[in-house]
């Protein structure tokens, strides 16, 4: 969901909306068009420094407070710009891109609440429809920031459809070491459709702890290969600590799948991380995790115990939606079987971008590669197997696509997994179009 833009939009969305008169009086009339001209070229700081110094002067006037709340909400000094945002609209309730400003002030500064009474406020105004985007923008980032300070449950339902090249990740060869492979073991490709649901519950605790937790069930169908459909559900409770340097968390979580109505594999996992926020455009994020994974006791020579960390540096855009991040990690599977050759050592990166395309639209990209490393102790079929797995997923987002929580997203993943043991060698292309109905 779309957050709010950052105010140096807002300031050119406001000339829009109203034209600022100037005042007859010469002196305040030179300093205020200065101060324009500041404003317009985004030169914060030399605006505030321009209009600070005649506050005891100016104070009072309109035009003169408008200008000095935007100079000071440009220049992230949102506290101040509230104070003198609001003298403004005190004297001129009227004053439209003054009010405008000062809910964008209130949003900065963390006052949600009061901000969302002066943009629902200005709705009933008929805003300009770029003006009526933007206060629109505001208020779905304030519905997603409630849920840090009110307790929130929201819910889902999803249908998906589409094709997959390769729904058993299997090998294109039908022989391996001179031995015919079952169909189940060659790859099939099937169209597929899928139901899914789920719940979120989050809770604060205080201004600075909130507990949240989340299960999600799905069900796919694979028509031309119904040994492989799938049911999944999985489950995480989460701590969140919010810092004066950003967040440290830590989850829980359980997954359980079954294929073909028998269960296959449940995983459960602890993972425990913290996010830096370098700056205002940059958050460093580290994690560590624990994860124990279990299969059907035919397949237990798969079982694994896993330990990893991973580090994440996010660069986000001054629109606060638009995002670059980059990952690396490294894990580590040990195998519970002293017998078995699953045990292995793993380098991941990982590239992740999301851009907005309008307030109800947008695309993300995430391309990832990853090496593994199996041990050299048990081997597969008398060799030392090691695997370059590269995933690429592309996908476009429609929000409110035929009412308010309604969402179509479709998305093609590629993957293409090459290993030195011909029978772990596969591709796979998979392309899926999902609408999702929202509940809050």
């Amino acid at each position: 969901m779309h957050t709010a833009s950052r105010h140096h939009l807002l300031y050119l969305l406001l000339s829009i909306f109203i034209c600022i008169p100037l005042t007859a009086n010469a002196s305040l009339s030179s300093l205020l068009k200065t101060a324009e001209q500041q404003i317009s070229n985004k030169q914060w700081q030399q605006a505030v420094d321009t209009l600070l110094p005649q506050e005891l002067s100016f104070a009072g006037s309109p035009d003169y407070d408008y200008l000095l709340g935007i100079a000071l909400l440009g220049n992230k000094q949102s506290s101040m710009a509230v104070q003198v945002l609001q003298r403004t609209v005190d004297i001129e309730p009227n004053f439209s891109a003054a009010r405008l400003s000062l809910a964008s002030a209130l949003f900065e500064a963390g006052d949600y609440e009061r901000a969302r009474f002066h943009f629902e406020l200005l709705q009933t105004q008929s805003p300009p429809q770029q003006v009526a985007a933007t206060i629109e923008r505001y208020l779905r980032a304030i519905n997603a920031k409630r849920k840090s300070y009110r307790p929130s449950l929201m819910g889902y339902i999803e249908a998906s459809t589409g094709y997959d090249s390769n729904v058993n990740a299997a090998t294109s060869d039908d022989l391996f070491l001179g031995f015919a492979l079952s169909d189940d073991n060659i790859e099939v490709d099937s169209p597929f459709a899928s139901l899914g649901g789920g719940v979120f519950y989050s809770r604060p605790l205080n201004p600075d702890w909130r507990i949240s937790g989340i299960l999600n069930l799905n069900k796919r169908i694979n028509s031309g290969a119904h040994f492989v459909d799938m049911d999944r559900a999985d489950v995480s409770i989460n701590i969140d600590r919010i810092t004066e340097f950003g967040r440290i968390y830590s989850s829980m979580s359980g997954f359980y799948m079954s294929l073909d109505d028998h269960y296959n594999n449940k995983k459960s996992m602890f993972d425990l991380g913290f996010d830096y926020n370098i700056n205002n455009h940059y958050t460093l994020n580290l994690n560590a995790l624990y994860k124990k994974k279990l299969y059907h006791d035919s397949l237990r020579v798969r079982n694994v115990n896993t330990l990893g960390m991973a580090a994440s540096l996010i660069y986000k855009f001054d629109n606060n939606f638009d995002q670059i991040a980059f990952n690396l990690g490294a894990y580590q599977d040990d195998a519970q079987l002293s017998n078995s050759p699953y045990s292995n050592d793993q380098i991941h990166g990982q590239l992740f971008v999301r851009k907005a395309l309008s307030n109800l639209s947008f695309w993300q990209l995430q391309l990832s590669a990853m090496r593994i490393d199996y041990d050299n102790k048990n081997l597969f079929f008398g060799t030392k197997r090691q695997d370059d797995k590269y995933v690429a997923s592309a996908s476009l987002h429609w929000l409110d696509i035929f009412a308010p929580q309604w969402q179509l997203t479709t998305q093609l993943d590629v993957i293409d997994n090459q290993s030195n043991v011909e029978l772990f060698q596969y591709d796979r292309v998979q392309i899926a179009l999902t609408l999702r109905k929202t509940f809050e």
